[in-house]
């Protein structure tokens, strides 16, 4: 290729140029190959998960879900951006694959889906350093926060006071006037995640939860 054979031959000559040459390859040659490739490869990851939406009781080790799973693509923003216009069981398989992808570094296991929360919610638990921790991922439009906050604390209880939770919170639209500069709100899909630490109650009675959140 001319801009290639431009390269090389003004290496160590004229920096200046080359570097203009470099910049003018990947503009017009490397990155519309690189979007092609990815588009085709995001394409084929929506299949997948209407596929298991379509399903819903697919088994951790369906072989589209592990594809998914190992995908080398980036997936995050395109799965993420999805949430607000796919319905319960397309947001549960969603939900589940971000979760997979975040903690492939930690033996993830006891995934499940809980259908019949409102909002949908996918758990997951892995041990560190002794400690075993959940996750709790959901998504909810940005009108409707306070009630996934109250599906998080619900969720939360119902752990033994000795483990960790961790929440992982998806939220998309606009807040209500007077609530924009809130944590996680905003117009376009966000992610938040928080850790939850439900202290234990001095009367013994049921247990609390704090959700703080961090922009990803």
């Amino acid at each position: 290729m001319l801009i290639q054979r431009l390269i090389t031959a003004l290496q160590g000559r004229i920096p200046s140029l080359v570097d203009v040459a470099r910049d003018v390859q990947y503009r017009y040659v490397d990155q519309p190959s690189f979007e092609r490739v990815r588009d085709v490869v995001q394409s084929e990851m929506a299949g997948l998960v209407a596929a298991l939406a379509a399903e819903s009781a697919y088994q951790d080790d369906d072989e589209r879900l592990q594809s998914l799973v190992e995908c080398t693509q980036p997936l995050r923003t395109v799965l993420a951006g999805s949430l607000s216009s796919l319905d319960t069981a397309g947001r549960l398989v969603t939900l589940d694959v971000m979760l997979r992808r975040d903690y492939r570094i930690r033996a993830l296991r006891f995934v499940r889906r809980l259908e019949e929360t409102e909002p949908p919610i996918v758990l997951g638990a892995y041990d560190h350093d002794g400690q075993v921790v959940n996750v709790v991922s959901l998504c909810a439009p940005a009108t409707d926060i306070e009630q996934a906050l109250g599906a998080v604390r619900a969720v939360a209880a119902e752990f033994p006071s000795e483990q960790d939770v961790v929440a992982e919170l998806y939220v998309w639209g606009s807040a209500p006037a007077g609530e924009a500069d809130s944590p996680g709100r905003g117009a376009g899909c966000q992610a938040g995640a928080g850790r939850v630490r439900p202290p234990d109650p001095p009367d013994g009675g049921d247990r609390g939860a704090g959700c703080g959140g961090r922009p990803e």
